[in-house]
């Protein structure tokens, strides 16, 4: 998972890519979010997003990977406090429709499946789901991430 700011950081671009065991892209998110985010709290909103993405299309995951490790350290270590709070909360609650999620920090060059698919949602018109397919934006980095 991963996310963009926008100009002026009124919005953000967040990308999420769910893979099976194999590597395959199982579902893919490129969706666009208008508010003003701090890049933290930016972060916090894309792992949540992700997480959703699993839930409403009943795909098992079993790990989140992200390339921010403050977002990954506050999941991991369940602080709800302040503005995410509630975005927190989110989170956890899908972790108990999930099952056992363990969550990584991994560096941008092994993340840059949904790096692009983030700022994909800027010279998109919509948001977008794949189900099921590899989004042709960013079929080049798919074997590179597992490779990383």
């Amino acid at each position: 998972m991963d996310t963009a700011l926008g100009a002026g950081h009124n919005y953000i671009g967040v990308g999420a890519v769910i893979r099976d065991s194999l590597g395959s892209v199982r579902a893919a998110l490129s969706k666009k979010i208008v508010s003003i985010f701090s890049p933290f709290l930016a972060e916090c909103i894309n792992i949540r997003e992700g997480i959703m993405l699993a839930v409403e299309y009943n795909l098992p995951i079993s790990f989140i990977k992200s390339d921010s490790r403050n977002a990954i350290l506050v999941v991991q270590n369940g602080f709800l406090y302040s503005l995410k709070g509630p975005i927190l909360k989110d989170i956890y609650s899908s972790f108990y429709l999930l099952g056992n999620v363990t969550c990584y920090h991994i560096s941008r060059l092994g993340n840059m499946v949904a790096h692009n698919l983030a700022h994909f949602r800027f010279r998109s018109r919509i948001d977008q789901v794949w189900v099921d397919e590899t989004p042709t934006c960013v079929h080049c980095y798919v074997l590179n991430d597992l490779l990383v």
